[in-house]
């Protein structure tokens, strides 16, 4: 007997391991990310893009945002956002850097997110606010 529920204790912790999956990439949620500085959206531009670095599992900015990051994505000119595609439900923390045209400066900016497991949504519209 004491077999049986030693056996049945490791089948339960093998299959409740196997079903927690990490944050990361290899998932199916793209977080449409939008530059938003004093409500107005930042375009990508062909020589300065918007770029979104991504630290996987965490709420807080990282110390050191554009070299501490797990994976980063860059807009596409004439667009006004940038695709975070891939994804796998968890936390993360996106930090965003842009061109704003109107005053000629860098803007950056970060926030978490948390995709949750349960969203039947495949795309996910996130505004990140940035400033100079």
């Amino acid at each position: 007997m004491k077999s049986i529920a030693k056996i049945l204790t490791c089948l339960v912790v093998i299959i409740s391991f196997s079903a927690c999956t990490k944050p990361g990439t290899g998932g199916t949620t793209t977080v449409v990310c939008y530059l938003k500085h004093h409500i107005m959206l930042i375009a990508n531009d062909s020589i300065q893009p918007n770029v979104v670095y991504v630290k996987f599992g965490t709420k807080d900015l990282p110390a050191d945002p554009t070299n501490d990051y797990d994976i980063k994505f860059i807009g596409e000119p004439g667009e006004d956002h940038v695709h975070a595609e891939d994804l796998k439900p968890g936390q993360y923390y996106f930090y965003a850097v842009g061109f704003d045209a109107g005053i000629s400066q860098v803007v950056k900016g970060g926030l978490s997110l948390k995709i949750k497991r349960g969203d039947k949504v495949n795309e996910i519209d996130f505004d990140i606010p940035v400033t100079e």
